[in-house]
């Protein structure tokens, strides 16, 4: 496309939509952008002049962590199996480990809050450690219902913290799913949906049947109206 006048490249212009860019781009990307041309690193370093590159941003896809690990990126740093789970990025999690990166409870422990079933089954199945209730607190936390299905359906050992982290964040169908299911309620979870404002779940609870004697009588009351 033929430049304005005063939009060609290397004019101020075309150097402030650059910045503007750069500034809703975010920082801690100073290696993916500057490694373009020197007009991009000025325009990126105006912006954000912190020359940072956050590794987590090199492990959103695997064609970005090939590019760090050869532009200087650790390979063992352990946080980077945690991030790769956290984004949801299966095929640089699983070059991570050919390339012998460390990996813990934490990285299960991200595939499940972030919701990426495929790379939590992985990890299991690899032999990533997994603690079982943070895992199921943080599936429910997020309203993970699959996550949630295939833990039970695995045989995973869960108990009240369920209930509670979807009680507290307002997770009606995981508390439909985990009624259904067997998995305990108590007055605790009743009385985390009053605290955090979560009428639907205390409605829901009501109607149920279930124990409510712990949450405040003020919301108790809008339960019932």
């Amino acid at each position: 496309m033929e430049a304005r006048h005063g939009e060609q490249r290397g004019g101020t212009a075309w150097c402030d939509a650059l910045t503007q860019v750069f500034q809703f781009l975010g920082g801690g990307r100073f290696l993916l952008v500057g490694s373009v041309c020197r007009e991009w690193r000025r325009a990126y370093t105006r912006s954000h002049p912190r020359r940072r590159t956050s590794m987590r941003s090199i492990c959103r896809s695997l064609e970005l962590l090939k590019w760090g690990l050869l532009n200087g990126c650790p390979r063992h740093d352990k946080h980077l199996t945690i991030w790769a789970a956290s984004c949801g990025s299966l095929d640089t999690l699983q070059r991570l480990r050919m390339e012998r990166a460390p990996w813990d409870q934490r990285v299960t422990w991200a595939a499940a809050a972030c919701g990426h079933l495929k790379v939590l089954q992985w990890a299991a199945a690899n032999g990533c450690p997994l603690n079982e209730r943070a895992v199921y607190a943080a599936a429910a936390a997020g309203g993970r219902l699959d996550v949630l299905q295939w833990l039970h359906g695995e045989g995973r050992a869960c108990g009240a913290e369920v209930t509670w982290y979807a009680a507290r964040h307002g997770h009606v169908e995981v508390l439909n799913w985990a009624h259904a299911n067997g998995l305990a309620w108590s007055a605790r979870a009743g009385s985390a949906a009053a605290k955090h404002n979560r009428p639907a779940v205390l409605q829901w609870a009501r109607a149920k049947g279930l124990a409510l004697e712990s949450a405040p009588a003020a919301a108790l009351q809008a339960a019932r109206s």
